[in-house]
């Protein structure tokens, strides 16, 4: 069975440009990127990583929950 990692993603507004910061509930891992792709990639990385270091088996599945914020609602 997989294991699952939980991870939280939020936008933050820069003085030049927004960026997507993602961080781990129960882990410490984070990654961030210029766009939400971006942050993924690195997100994926940071556990690969992570999982060689710990001597899993087979990768942990990502699970990342994203809320929109309020001023972007349509």
């Amino acid at each position: 069975m997989s294991t699952i990692i939980q991870f939280r993603m939020i936008q933050q507004e820069g003085s030049v440009a927004q960026r997507y910061r993602i961080q781990g509930v129960e882990v410490p891992l984070s990654s961030e990127g210029e766009t939400i792709p971006k942050a993924l990639r690195n997100l994926n990385r940071v556990v690969e990583h992570y999982a060689a270091g710990l001597g899993l088996p087979e990768l942990p599945k990502i699970e990342v929950l994203y809320s929109v914020p309020p001023k972007s609602h349509l």
